[in-house]
């Protein structure tokens, strides 16, 4: 009986330190989920994949100056069922994201709420940009 009791709380504390990391990877507290923004750019690099797909891009500042950004989207499944693609987000298209900022500005990081791709709106996490928005 006590060595039954042990292992089911072996096995309980292992579970409770695996889910603890995990739970802290999907938080959002790094963002600012009170505002939008939206960030356009040129893509340099996308990484496709899961838990989360990033999108990073060569982004001009209002004195001229190159900032790279770091755009956190969803799985990449996820992405591609709500539209997005490898096919249409590609190295060189430029975009659009509407995005929650990183609550501490200087980090250039957002995350993905809705895109434009050359003009065309594109759907993610059920959010919409379109390109006439004039947020920055």
């Amino acid at each position: 009986m006590v060595r039954k009791a042990v292992c089911i709380l072996v096995v309980s504390v292992g579970v409770a330190a695996i889910a603890a990391p995990v739970s802290a990877h999907h938080s959002r507290a790094v963002f600012d989920l009170d505002t939008y923004i939206a960030v356009e750019g040129v893509v340099t690099e996308i990484t496709w994949g899961n838990p989360h797909m990033w999108v990073f891009l060569d982004v001009t500042d209002e004195s001229g100056k190159i900032v790279k950004w770091g755009i956190e989207g969803p799985a990449a499944t996820a992405a591609v069922q709500s539209g997005l693609s490898p096919r249409l987000l590609k190295v060189g298209a430029r975009v659009i994201f509407k995005t929650h900022p990183a609550k501490d500005r200087s980090k250039h990081i957002g995350d993905m709420e809705g895109i434009v791709i050359n003009g065309k709106t594109i759907y993610t996490r059920g959010a919409i940009v379109r390109s006439s928005d004039n947020e920055r």
